[in-house]
């Protein structure tokens, strides 16, 4: 969640300073990731971060005098490859909303700020983070519903094989306790334990939203 938050964030700022060259380029390159089908995705990621010396990770850990490594077998590796692969996914999502944000700032804000010696962080701070609370709370919340919903990016990389449990996810356990285990019961309590993490992050973004907030 804190690196599909920040990194989007940071990137949606550069493209709309600016100062870069084709920036449409950029959003396009960005965004494509998120129309590929994520079995191709995570076959493509299981090969790279194979068990083999000649992945090619483990060329890259070699350049550097580094031990191959097996990275899906283990918490520590495993969970950085899953990370790694969601946010090359959706990524380009999350920039996109920023960027459309921060467009709806007048820009005559940031004329006066440096009419009056701000700087550019000075500018971030003040003028752009409060610009975009309402798509930073947004980004925040389907960013952990998301989170809660992952299961076919944890499949792609195991096949339901995670091993000690490296990679699975809440949505993965449900499916792996009903289908597999016959665990029917299990899976249901599972699944109600989950619509009430989902109802609470959306109660959390509606008083965020000033939802419920009487109107004067």
């Amino acid at each position: 969640m804190v690196v599909l938050t920040i990194v989007p964030l940071i990137f949606a700022v550069i493209l709309n300073s600016g100062s870069v060259k084709f920036p449409a380029f950029f959003k396009s390159l960005f965004f494509i990731p998120a129309l590929t089908s994520t079995i191709v995705v995570g076959s493509v990621f299981r090969l790279a971060f194979g068990t083999l010396e000649t992945a090619p990770a483990n060329r890259l850990l070699a350049l550097f005098g580094q031990p191959a490594k097996d990275w899906l077998m283990f918490s520590d590796t495993g969970n950085f490859v899953l990370i790694l692969l969601t946010l090359w996914r959706w990524m380009g999502v999350n920039i996109i909303y920023y960027i459309s944000g921060l467009q709806a700032i007048p820009q005559e804000l940031y004329e006066a700020a440096e009419i009056d010696g701000a700087n550019s962080l000075q500018k971030f701070f003040h003028i752009s983070l409060p610009g975009i609370k309402p798509v930073l709370i947004y980004v925040i919340t389907i960013t952990v519903l998301g989170g809660f919903a992952m299961f076919t990016e944890s499949v792609a990389l195991w096949a339901q094989n995670n091993p000690g449990g490296v990679g699975r996810t809440i949505v993965g356990y449900m499916y792996m306790m009903g289908f597999y285990k016959n665990n029917m019961g299990m899976a249901s309590a599972v699944g109600l334990v989950l619509l009430g993490l989902v109802l609470a992050v959306n109660l959390i973004q509606l008083i965020a939203m000033g939802f419920f907030k009487k109107e004067d």
